[in-house]
Parts: structure tokens; sequence; C-alpha cells
């Protein structure tokens, strides 16, 4: 809790857009009018989070967006093409929004062929994984570009599943929500 000058204890939280507005008490009004916006900075490659703001003893609500580019770094798309002459495959596994990953996919040459991570299922990974993800998904995975609005969890489905299949398999990522996939 923070203290405004006027004395009010307020709360504020900030995240993907999908995840506040599904936290938000005002969803309803404002719903719409907002994916639409969040949908339009997308396929102008513009990645936005989500601000939502809560005084004490009352509703959350969704009060704006804070935009900004993430582009690729200059010699990602070299690096990629030179992956594929060894004949390694790159996917991307993002938790930025599809358009955003389409875009980003298309800049470097990847292909845009993007699920989102509703097409995976959850996976709780405090429990023994299923032997049968490479089975269940890992022709679907092999099939794609990559995926978008993922969590942590559905990163590390998907690297078990190539897993499972027989691949070897490396991963980058700068985030904690990469942590699980990189330890697997």
């Amino acid at each position: 809790m923070i203290k405004g000058p006027d004395g009010r204890e307020f709360t504020v939280t900030k995240g993907a857009p999908h995840v506040i507005l599904g936290m938000s008490d005002n969803q309803h009004e404002v719903g719409e009018a907002f994916e639409t916006e969040v949908e339009a900075l997308a396929q102008r490659g513009i990645r936005a989070l989500a601000v939502a703001l809560q005084y004490k003893d009352a509703p959350t609500n969704l009060i704006g967006l804070l935009t900004f580019l993430d582009p690729p770094r200059p010699d990602t798309k070299e690096t990629i093409r030179r992956a594929g002459l060894y004949g390694c495959q790159v996917k991307m596994i993002t938790g930025d929004h599809g358009a955003i990953a389409k875009e980003t996919a298309r800049q470097l040459g990847m292909g845009t062929d993007i699920l989102r991570a509703d097409s995976l299922p959850s996976l709780d990974t405090s429990i023994p994984l299923p032997s049968t993800l490479g089975n269940d998904y890992g022709e679907m995975i092999e099939g794609v570009s990559g995926f978008a609005q993922v969590f942590p969890e559905h990163k590390f489905l998907i690297i078990e599943a190539l897993r499972q299949r027989g691949w070897v398999v490396g991963m980058t990522g700068d985030g904690v929500n990469d942590a699980p996939a990189l330890k697997r």
C-alpha cells in the first residue's frame, strides 16, 4: 500500500494487459475499447502494459496503458539465419501479445505461424511431468514458428515436449519467468 498526498492508501498493479484486465472490476465497462487499443498497438509492434489502481477497501480499476517499443537486437536476424544454416530450428516463445510476436517473427524472418498459449494445456511443474507431452503436443509445437501470451509453465511444457520427441533443445531468456524452462 502507498499513501497518497491526500492520505488515501492505494495499490498500483501493472502487467500483461489480458491479466490486468481480468482482475479489474471495471472490465465490463472498459474491456472492449481496451482490447481494441491493445490490439491496434500490437499490430504496430508496440508493447503495452496495463495499469490498475485500487484504493483501500475499494474495487480494482483498470486506469491505463504504458506503451513502449522493444525491438529485437540488430544482430538477432542474422543470428537466427546462421542457426538455420547449422540445422537449428528457432522458435519464439513469448509472453507478448500474439500480434507483437507475429510482427517480431516476421521482422526476423522466422515465419508468422504463432499460436497463443490457449492452444497448450496448463501444466503443474511441481508434479511429475506426463511422459506423453511429446506425443500429445510435439507435432503441433514442431510445426509452428512459436507461441505468444505464454506463462512460464507453457515454456516449460514446450521444452519438455520437444525433448520427449528426441530434440536437443536450447533456450535463451532474460527474465525470472524463463527460469523453469531454462533449468529444464
